[in-house]
């Protein structure tokens, strides 16, 4: 009674009229919401007497973001504890008002009822770095553990001692904040698109009209395009550039990649001119994926490749360039058996009173280098996303324009073994580089349990790797369906139907379901978003003899890239079947020679 009292007398409560104070009557949503108006400091003007008070109370809470999360439904009902607990929350936030008489109008006042009773703040900004991702600056690295930098406004990015996840970097969230101690963070009004809802399905943004089809918002020039969470930069010869790098043996080369990158893949995948035996047979590349499986290859082995201006010069190029000037020793190679070269211009070497050296890694630092023949752009935005891949959209101000557009990729590896270096065992990965850094990952965060042998996920963000174990399932595939499409899917015995992943697959496991038997058990691995990414027969691998290969006229999907195989199989008392070849790269059944073209065994 006490406090129904004093709420009476303070005019927070003033019954329903007609001198019916109703105090066992079940309060509606309207009532409650007039109660706590009242304390803020509105119907001073008599504004919720009369038949228009519910429109009048509903106008107000409207305008103050009180009733954000309520509907009118719920507002003519018998108030629940949620909608009153909701109600009490957002008004308590909001500044108390101060009513003009002369003007017949109210203003607002420097605090809120929060901040007066409770000392309590709520502070809007957008996540702008976590413990997950750092969208400040390229250069910056992810925050300690359960911090969170919140920009209220330019110039004023705020510390919070509270954790958020990488789903709310570059969302407008409140934080609300009791003395020094912060005790919520939620999310505040932002409109995306998240690909989730699609499971991961690939988007095309290349123009405005399709960036507007796709996520509902407007591009401008204000929109930021983030890849893993960085700008994405692109990297230009402004010059003639040429570099040459050579190994005495295989030991040399293992020291080489291990200081910068694995330069026989590289070579590959870059297009790279090698030459072996001093020079004298210059290697074409046949369907390798690494020129040390090549059965040409042999050393001293030479690596030569031009830049012409404007060229794009890739981050493993960049790492090549650095290896040379860090490793290489043209006069004495006793220390590493390594010699290399940086010529910039039209000619490789200056004619000066004869020939004399123009190699620019022996007359200025790498750095210097880079900074004077390389140009660094940043790359405005990207356009498409593959399956698989996480698309985030974002209008964090409400403009209709969006804010920031992130994709984010992925890659399924395999954990293979162990390495132990004194006290410290590290994780080794088919694709990721843990030990000799050369992935620029400076530290590993596992979001669950990993071990030997283990299939992971994983994506680098800021120079942190994070790394957890991917979903799998079990089960007898019934039906390969779409399977001239990109839709293709597999059902399986239990009704459940997979898509196609497209993410980087370097488990060395088969991955596409055009290449699956229907009617066998597999073990799937999926991406994030429950998508097939690899695959391997429960019951483990059976074994055929190939009686004969030779060319088709069509590829069908198949893994098959340039060139087009069928081989004739028979495993035993099975009839002989007719397979595409599979794994185009590395395939034991195509033989590369150099200078002798391609044969198949």
């Amino acid at each position: 009674a006490g406090y129904v009292n004093y709420c009476a007398n303070a005019g927070y409560i003033k019954g329903r009229g007609n001198k019916i104070f109703d105090p066992n009557g079940k309060v509606t949503g309207y009532e409650a919401l007039a109660m706590i108006l009242r304390a803020i400091g509105y119907d001073k003007n008599n504004e919720f007497s009369g038949s228009n008070w519910q429109v009048n109370t509903a106008s107000i809470a409207k305008q103050r973001g009180i009733t954000n999360n309520i509907t009118d439904t719920l507002l003519g009902q018998a108030a629940t504890r949620e909608v009153v607990a909701e109600i009490l929350f957002q008004a308590i936030l909001v500044p108390t008002v101060t009513f003009n008489t002369a003007t017949i109008s109210y203003t607002n006042n420097a605090t809120s009822l929060g901040k007066d009773v409770l000392n309590l703040d709520k502070v809007t900004g957008v996540v702008v770095a976590n413990e997950y991702a750092n969208v400040q600056d390229d250069d910056l690295k992810v925050l300690a553990e359960g911090k969170t930098q919140l920009r209220v406004a330019a110039g004023d990015v705020r510390t919070l001692d509270l954790g958020t996840d990488l789903n709310d970097v570059g969302m407008s969230e409140n934080a609300y904040i009791q003395g020094s101690k912060v005790l919520l963070i939620s999310e505040a009004d932002n409109t995306v698109f998240d690909n989730t809802d699609k499971k991961g399905e690939h988007v095309d943004i290349g123009s405005a009209s399709k960036f507007s089809d796709v996520s509902g918002m407007s591009k401008n020039d204000s929109t930021e395009f983030f890849v893993d969470f960085d700008h994405s930069t692109e990297h230009k010869a402004n010059r003639r550039i040429e570099l040459r790098v050579k190994f005495n043996g295989p030991n040399a080369e293992t020291d080489f990649d291990g200081y910068a990158t694995d330069i026989s893949k590289v070579a590959i995948d870059n297009k790279y001119d090698v030459f072996v035996k001093g020079a004298a047979t210059h290697l074409t590349p046949g369907t390798v994926a690494d020129y040390a499986d090549h059965t040409g290859y042999d050393y001293p082995v030479e690596y030569v490749k031009v830049f012409r201006v404007d060229d794009p010069v890739e981050d493993n190029d960049l790492s090549v360039l650095k290896g040379i000037f860090g490793m290489a020793d043209n006069e004495d190679q006793t220390k590493y058996g390594i010699a290399g070269s940086v010529y910039v211009g039209t000619s490789s070497q200056n004619y000066e009173y004869g020939w004399t050296n123009n190699d620019k890694s022996d007359t200025m630092s790498y750095n210097a280098f880079k900074a004077e023949y390389i140009d660094t752009d940043l790359i405005k935005n990207w356009s498409t996303s593959q399956d698989g891949e996480w698309v985030k959209i974002i209008d964090n101000n409400g403009d209709g324009n969006a804010d920031y557009a992130f994709k984010t990729t992925f890659t399924l590896d395999k954990a293979v073994n162990t390495y132990t270096s004194g006290d410290k065992s590290t994780l080794r990965y088919y694709s990721l580089d843990l030990i000799n850094n050369k992935d620029d990952v400076e530290q590993v965060k596992y979001l669950n349990t990993v071990a030997e042998g283990d299939i992971v996920l994983y994506t680098v963000i800021d120079k942190q790797a994070l790394v957890w174990k991917a979903n799998s399932a079990e089960d007898t595939i019934t039906k390969i369906n779409d399977i001239y499409k990109r839709t293709i899917t597999a059902t399986t015995s239990t009704g459940d139907v997979y898509s196609q992943s497209e993410i980087d697959n370097a488990t060395r496991l088969d991955q596409r379901i055009e290449q699956m038997s229907e009617n066998v058990n597999y073990r799937m691995y999926l991406d994030a978003f429950g998508r097939i990414r690899a695959y391997e027969p429960v019951d483990g691998n059976r074994y055929a003899l190939i009686t004969e290969m030779y060319y088709g006229n069509y590829r069908n999907n198949r893994y098959v890239l340039n060139d087009v195989l069928t081989a004739e199989m028979k495993a035993g008392d099975e009839g002989i079947t007719e397979r595409v070849v599979n794994n185009a790269l590395n395939n034991d059944f195509l033989l590369t020679l150099s200078n002798l073209g391609t044969y198949r065994n």
